[in-house]
């Protein structure tokens, strides 16, 4: 189970080893594929379209105020409702990174494209959105499914840390799938 850049790191590790070794796979709230080229019509970057001169600012703003990123960003993780009274938590968790590691961070899950990395996975999997995310459409999610042989999408009220805000209905459905 990965969520955000986790799932990344589990599509890594299908790049290099395959699924010979996996049972089944978690992906909470994740893309294929985070940054949108100019020339190219990826609707699934994180935000719609996030391209290479929102990645550059975002760098430029991580090492110059992390802390400012970190308290615009944390709250963009929640949609209304159940949770939110965890940001102060998962902010001050958040504020622990430094900005070096925040921005090796950042570089290290922009210029990734799984793309045809998801074609290859061949275990069931389960995907996992929130339905009031700000970071990816819903549609990222059904692209997922579409596109690994055993993918099932399944969405959670909540935004991007769906998990903890249904947390009942996601440990469920995560415990069902993984028997």
């Amino acid at each position: 189970l990965g969520w955000s850049m986790g799932a990344e790191i589990i599509y890594e590790y299908v790049k290099q080893f395959g699924c010979d070794n996996l049972e089944k796979i978690v992906s909470v709230d994740m893309s294929a594929k985070i940054m949108a080229e100019e020339d190219e019509n990826w609707p699934h970057a994180v935000f719609g379209k996030y391209t290479r001169e929102d990645t550059l600012a975002q760098l430029d703003a991580i090492a110059t105020d992390w802390s400012a990123v970190a308290e615009g960003f944390v709250p963009t993780m929640f949609s209304d409702g159940p949770g939110q009274e965890e940001i102060p938590y998962i902010l001050n968790e958040t504020l622990k990174n430094t900005p070096h590691v925040m921005s090796a961070m950042w570089v290290a899950i922009m210029v990734n494209d799984y793309r045809k990395v998801i074609e290859t996975i061949s275990v069931p999997t389960l995907i996992t959105y929130g339905t009031h995310t700000s970071l990816y459409s819903p549609e990222n999610s059904f692209w997922l499914e579409e596109h690994i042989e055993k993918g099932k999408a399944m969405g959670f009220d909540g935004g991007h840390i769906h998990f903890l805000q249904d947390s009942d209905n996601f440990n469920k459905a995560v415990m069902d799938f993984i028997g």
